[in-house]
């Protein structure tokens, strides 16, 4: 079972100082929730509720977009030199809400480890990403919306954990709950033998032995 939460308004500007931000530069309200995963993980996801001193409602269906590797929903947005294009969607609109996977700062949340101390929290991958972040933040927007379906956005690494997720999991989860997927960047292998394996095990496949569990995590500044 997926439980969420509000997170109180007057909490926001201190728990979520980049993205709110972001929304601040551009002049959008919005509210995050607790997300707690199948397999125990905690995630912030943010609900942009619209522009401020605006009164138009969302017509065209909720849809979650979800980041890419090195970044998080906030860092994603901050990085536009103009309207990020989710801000378009929401004038366009749709009920927009930005992902943050486990591991990135505002999901270190878990029920019973702790990401600061326990390298257990960090014993996962994309795939875990795809089965249990994604699917938990869909029934979660269900929930609070009231709506049959929604749909996704993926970036990146956004795509590669939904492609995981849709080949698992499509005909039990995905085609009852999504209208449509999105995938912006989609991630691939490159035909080029033994490169991604030579490349993978002389660089991401040794940072457990140094004690690094995650490029994302609370060590990284001093991990790097």
């Amino acid at each position: 079972m997926n439980n969420f939460t509000h997170t109180p308004r007057t909490t926001l500007a201190t728990d979520y100082p980049r993205f709110q931000a972001v929304m601040d530069q551009w002049g959008y309200n919005w509210e995050a929730i607790k997300v707690t995963t199948d397999d125990h993980y905690i995630l912030s996801t943010f609900h942009v509720l619209g522009k401020k001193g605006s009164t138009q409602k969302a017509t065209q269906g909720s849809v979650l977009i979800q980041h890419g590797d090195l970044e998080d929903g906030a860092s994603w947005m901050a990085n536009y030199k103009t309207q990020p294009f989710h801000l378009k969607l929401v004038d366009a609109g749709y009920d927009v809400w930005i992902g943050n996977n486990r591991g990135t700062m505002y999901s270190w949340g878990h029920t019973t480890l702790n990401a600061a101390t326990d390298p257990e929290y960090w014993d996962w991958t994309w795939a875990d990403m795809g089965l249990y972040d994604d699917t938990a933040n869909i029934k979660a927007i269900k929930a609070k919306m009231g709506v049959d379906k929604i749909f996704y956005l993926g970036y990146s690494q956004g795509t590669a954990q939904m492609h995981y997720g849709m080949a698992k999991l499509e005909s039990s989860f995905h085609s009852k709950y999504l209208h449509k997927v999105v995938q912006l960047a989609p991630c691939f292998v490159p035909h080029v033998p033994n490169f991604s394996k030579d490349y993978a095990n002389s660089t991401i496949m040794q940072f457990q032995s140094i004690g690094v569990y995650s490029i994302n995590g609370p060590t990284w500044d001093t991990d790097l």
